[in-house]
């Protein structure tokens, strides 16, 4: 199946099949340090219980600050479940200083019909303090879903702002790559934020005037909600590697009407001094099963340096955001949709890639099978971004090759 939509006729097939992904509450991971002072509140059942316990096991002894709130029988035929979640919002707030609770709606309590919303607002007025509603559902997303599910969330307390210009940076990063990206903008004459951002306070401004670039693939609902509001959406390329990140600076330079200097030197600069390394690259075959929604970028970066991209398979395709990806990427390289797993794995027979990229569900198996496995995970918790990262994502490949 082609689809059209983009600057060239792409080949994009939809398989009808799976994927293996972890659960979007896997997002509260790496965001629940990121805003000061929040705690997520999981409205779930004894699995959504486990996971985070399990998935998160490694964070208890930092007294996280997350927790899960099971919903049992007797709650739902006593119509007991809004007073047991009002008391465990007092407790924690009680525990813990608190600026912003999330209560975070799973995909049991959205089969229950439980009116999560309704709960928050009653738990806002007690508290006196911001509680918001974000739906979660892991019925069909990929886990990296639950950062945008979170951050369109916040875009409902974004003041408005029509007399101030500004630029917003949206989807979570590690603060040395944040640091990095407020130095890039440092001569800008408009204010600069995060979204997320550091603490609930400092919400940025969105209006007519607000400039918005995304830094992930994922963020289709954030995007929506900005877009409706007014801002104006910077296509780019995301900023993984040297090239991405001289094109993607340029553009947010560009849409500011602001002269880019110096990006192409910098970028050449890179280039010469990781020559040997990208040649570890060059002619090796890469196989990407579904996951996080980076895959497209991803094969994009890796193809540039002369990788071969045998498979790209993606959970969805989010063609706003991923518009100015497709026109880079290289035409020849087929994208499928929903793949299917069996003709997947008849594929890595046929093709023997250098490396495949999987989720965590099978990279162990592909492990004992002899193959090379890179986990698609560690593109999300680590910091790939920017210039100063370039070196770090290649050897993310390379290193897997070994």
């Amino acid at each position: 199946m082609c689809k059209r939509g983009f600057a060239t006729v792409r080949n994009i097939e939809d398989r009808a099949g799976c994927f293996f992904s972890f659960c979007p509450l896997a997002a509260i991971g790496w965001l629940h340090r990121k805003i000061k002072n929040s705690f997520y509140l999981v409205i779930g059942s004894p699995v959504c219980e486990s996971f985070i316990q399990n998935a998160f096991g490694m964070m208890l002894f930092a007294k996280p600050r997350f927790a899960t709130a099971v919903i049992e029988e007797y709650d739902l035929f006593l119509g007991t479940s809004p007073k047991r979640i009002l008391e465990f919002a007092k407790e924690i707030a009680n525990g813990y200083k608190i600026d912003v609770l999330f209560l975070l709606e799973t995909c049991p309590s959205q089969l229950l019909k439980l009116d999560v919303a309704r709960w928050a607002e009653i738990a806002s007025a007690e508290l006196e303090i911001p509680v918001i509603n974000v739906p979660i559902s892991g019925l069909d997303a990929s886990f990296t879903e639950g950062e945008d599910s979170i951050l369109s969330s916040l875009v409902d307390l974004c003041p408005s702002d029509a007399h101030r210009p500004n630029l917003i940076l949206v989807g979570s990063l590690a603060g040395s790559v944040e640091s990095e990206f407020l130095y890039e903008f440092r001569n800008l004459k408009h204010p600069v934020s995060f979204l997320p951002p550091a603490a609930i306070g400092e919400l940025p401004s969105i209006s007519e005037k607000t400039t918005a670039v995304f830094l992930h693939p994922y963020l289709e609902q954030t995007r929506k909600k900005l877009a409706a509001r007014g801002c104006n959406i910077v296509s780019t390329v995301f900023p993984l590697g040297a090239s991405a990140s001289r094109q993607f600076f340029e553009d947010v330079f560009n849409a500011l009407g602001v002269s880019a200097k110096g990006l192409a030197e910098r970028e050449a600069n890179i280039f010469a001094r990781n020559a040997e390394l990208h040649g570890r690259i060059f002619g090796k075959k890469f196989f990407f099963f579904p996951d996080t929604q980076l895959e497209i970028p991803l094969a994009r970066f890796l193809s540039s340096l002369g990788g071969e991209i045998v498979e790209l398979s993606v959970p969805k395709i989010n063609t706003k955001l991923l518009s100015k990806e497709l026109e880079f990427l290289d035409n020849g390289i087929a994208i499928i949709e929903r793949a299917d797993f069996n003709e997947q794995m008849n594929k890595i027979l046929l093709t023997r890639p250098d490396l495949i990229i999987a989720p965590l569900a099978l990279t162990t198996p592909l492990l004992q099978k002899g193959y090379k496995v890179k986990h698609s995970m560690d593109f999300i918790l680590l910091p790939i971004q920017g210039f100063s990262n370039h070196r770090s994502l290649v050897e993310l490949f390379t290193n897997a090759m070994i």
